[in-house]
């Protein structure tokens, strides 16, 4: 059979069906097949019959398909395309005809095969995600877009998700994508035959935070006096990933100075609670605080001498009518953090409940004794001061003599001139 094809040739004959130079006869389009896939072949082939539907025959008894030139035109011309056989495919979806025409014989198909176009297999997907942004553990709507391999969308078929870093949190339907740690992820569909893959990236940000925790820069056991630390927070929604994006508010009890924001300066020796509480929105709206408790120790423990015979009354040096012996010298100990040890003359030295004083026996003899008390607080800062205490027999009054010894006494008199006009003074009788 002698055929040609002709993609986007428009045939306007005058003739129509077996109203032409051959009566009787008639030219018919096949078609195997009304509804064809893009990339498939049309198999479009031509007839000539006869007023019956019988083949025509020529003079010798044979079909005239097979002698006479045959056309076939196809519309439109952007439905179809040829492949690398010469071959007339479906490209592009719609509704196209092919009509047949014997031109030696003025014959044309009076009605063109139609033929419907659908989209051939996927071979090239697209990744289009609801928001490309997302927060921890919100899911995000993915659509699949499936083309063909002549660019028509592709309505049905089947996917599947993919996403790369895929680990803990990642979580993955048809249509949707979850992940819990914050990041980039890059989502791709997967559909069968689709070898070419446009991904769409998905950014994760952490959720509202859920739990907050602070620490001290820098970070010391014991502080002191006028030194500055920082509030150092750290954020974290419900998925451990930290929040930067929070605004927060900042205390000490008991209060210090701040000289700026999540800064504090210690002007004294004590324990204090640094505090940093989240005043923007939170989950659930749940109240975020936390503290941390430093300690400032400059100075060590203060000491009182107190009075032995008077362990009520602070003194630093006295004197006691005694004889020589063992005294229990009482001092009063006081400090911002407990007191670990004291010693008084080396000895440890006890607590007295009923005075509040801490007391060790020291030996003492007639004239001065030097008590050398020393404390360490529970950080091992350490003070120490020394007592005086002056013992004897029996002692006299100021204003009186005492019996069976040599004495002098000197009083203001011998030092200032208390009759500047007479020469009766120390200095007076010096300076003449």
């Amino acid at each position: 059979m002698n055929r040609a094809c002709t993609v986007g040739l428009v045939l306007a004959l005058a003739a129509g069906c077996g109203d032409n130079g051959k009566p009787g006869l008639l030219v018919e389009t096949r078609v195997p097949r009304r509804v064809v896939a893009a990339g498939e072949p049309i198999d479009a082939r031509c007839a000539v019959l006869d007023t019956t539907g019988q083949p025509a025959l020529d003079k010798h008894g044979n079909p005239l398909t097979d002698s006479v030139e045959l056309t076939i035109t196809y519309r439109d011309p952007d439905a179809f395309a040829m492949d690398a056989d010469g071959r007339v495919i479906a490209a592009r979806v719609g509704t196209a005809t092919a009509r047949c025409a014997a031109p030696s014989l003025d014959l044309i198909d009076a009605s063109a095969a139609e033929i419907e176009i659908i989209a051939g297999p996927a071979v090239r997907v697209v990744t289009q995600l609801a928001s490309r942004l997302s927060s921890a553990g919100a899911p995000v709507g993915v659509t699949c877009l499936a083309f063909d391999a002549f660019n028509n969308r592709v309505a049905m078929f089947e996917q599947a998700l993919a996403v790369s870093p895929f680990g803990a949190g990642v979580t993955t339907s048809a249509t949707a994508v979850t992940a819990t740690a914050a990041g980039e992820y890059d989502v791709s569909c997967v559909v069968s035959g689709a070898a070419e893959v446009d991904d769409d990236l998905l950014v994760v940000v952490p959720a509202l935070p859920s739990a907050l925790t602070v620490a001290v820069a820098p970070e010391r056991t014991v502080y002191a006096i006028d030194e500055q630390v920082t509030l150092v927070d750290d954020a974290r929604d419900r998925f451990g990933n930290r929040v930067d994006d929070v605004v927060l508010s900042y205390g000490s009890a008991p209060g210090v100075p701040s000289p700026s924001e999540a800064q504090f300066q210690f002007a004294a020796d004590g324990a204090f609670a640094l505090t940093a509480t989240v005043t923007s929105p939170t989950q659930d709206a749940m109240r975020l605080t936390a503290s941390r408790t430093v300690f400032v120790n400059s100075a060590g423990p203060a000491i009182q001498c107190m009075r032995a015979d008077a362990p009520t009354q602070a003194s630093e040096a006295y004197m006691l009518q005694r004889a020589p012996g063992t005294l229990v010298v009482p001092v009063h100990v006081t400090d911002a953090f407990p007191v670990q040890s004291v010693k008084i003359n080396g000895t440890a030295a006890t607590f007295n409940q009923a005075t509040g004083n801490y007391e060790a026996g020291v030996p003492i003899g007639f004239g001065m004794s030097f008590v050398d008390v020393v404390a360490t607080d529970q950080f091992g800062k350490e003070n120490s001061t020394t007592c005086f205490v002056l013992a004897a027999d029996s002692f006299t009054a100021e204003d009186s003599h005492m019996p069976g010894a040599l004495a002098m006494r000197l009083d203001p008199n011998a030092i200032s001139d208390p009759q500047p006009t007479g020469l009766d003074s120390l200095n007076a009788s010096t300076a003449a």
